[in-house]
């Protein structure tokens, strides 16, 4: 895995106009959605964006391939500034950045045949040249082989896990470097889900891509990732290399995380941390820090002050004021 940064994010926010609280308030309100985020991405590297539902993660990911525009911050990529721009240069970043959805059932065409659904990237994009071979060589990287044998099947041929994996194969059909793969398993039974998550750890090695593997379950990425981002109300709370993160988490909300991962030997059981209450509405972000309503060791200052990102190693940060000295 290559040391160099080649995708930074800055200060990234964004929010949705709500409207007002009120019929007869004049003052708007917004839903923060993404709310400050910092992080950088290598060559090749696995990142695993880990929180609750609602968090910020799926939002993250539509800035990150420009679905979305940012209500601030920056997104830099090789160097280039491509937090807005054009159409023109949007479509040939997707080339470099492409997305992988939660639910294959959604993401395909069912009137297409698998053949038409993995050619179509290279037609919306102008890439005749030496078409079947590229279709052919995405296909069996996703595991489909030969491929042969599913070109001119349909969607509803093919099992949940097959189909993830025609999705797979019409974002490689492009030859990205970066994958978004938001809840990529999550939709898959159990016994499908190690076998997709291999697939894109293989890829990692064979087409040098960088993942981002956005997720609710931080168990089902504890050999996969490199580094772990959690997420927490819009903002990262913390991020650290695997197993600093596993090992020694150090934000309440991680802790919570990882005490209700299964453990296969029953006499390691982890203490369970339980969270009291829902995760605070995005539109009324709580004072202080934002996780202080649910925390289980939460202090009289933890409502007033908005704890910053302590450097824990050089890989190893957390927001929390417990941690600050």
């Amino acid at each position: 895995m290559s040391t160099e940064k080649f995708l930074e994010v800055s200060g990234l926010k964004k929010y949705f106009d709500v409207g007002r609280s009120t019929l007869f308030s004049s003052q708007s309100r917004s839903l923060h959605a993404v709310d400050g985020v910092d992080f950088t991405l290598r060559h090749s590297e696995v990142i695993a964006l880990v929180g609750e539902s609602g968090c910020g993660k799926s939002t993250l990911a539509l800035l990150l391939m420009g679905l979305e525009d940012p209500t601030e911050g920056t997104v830099m990529y090789e160097g280039r500034d491509i937090t807005h721009l054009g159409d023109h240069q949007r479509k040939d970043l997707r080339r470099k950045i492409q997305m992988v959805f939660q639910d294959p059932y959604e993401s395909l065409n069912p009137t297409q045949t698998i053949e038409e659904i993995v050619t179509e990237p290279l037609a919306v994009h102008g890439l005749t040249h030496e078409r079947d071979e590229r279709v052919k060589k995405a296909m069996e990287d996703a595991g489909l082989k030969p491929a042969e044998v599913y070109l001119k099947r349909y969607p509803h041929e093919l099992s949940g896990g097959q189909r993830q994996r025609v999705v797979i194969a019409a974002a490689l059909v492009l030859e990205p470097e970066i994958i978004l793969a938001d809840e990529p398993v999550s939709m898959l039974d159990v016994s499908i889900r190690a076998e997709i998550i291999n697939l894109l750890a293989e890829l990692r090695i064979t087409r040098q891509i960088a993942v981002i593997f956005i997720t609710h379950d931080l168990g089902s990425v504890g050999f996969f990732a490199d580094r772990v981002a959690v997420m927490y109300l819009g903002r990262i709370v913390e991020i650290g290399t695997m197993l600093e993160v596993l090992e020694k988490p150090q934000h309440p909300y991680t802790k919570a995380l990882i005490s209700v991962i299964p453990v296969p030997n029953p006499r390691l059981r982890r203490e369970r941390i339980i969270l009291q209450g829902e995760t605070p509405n995005p539109i009324d972000i709580p004072t202080g820090c934002r996780f202080h309503p649910r925390c289980p060791v939460a202090f009289a200052t933890c409502n007033a002050s908005d704890p910053p990102m302590v450097t824990l190693s050089k890989t190893h940060q957390a927001a929390c004021l417990l941690l600050v000295k």
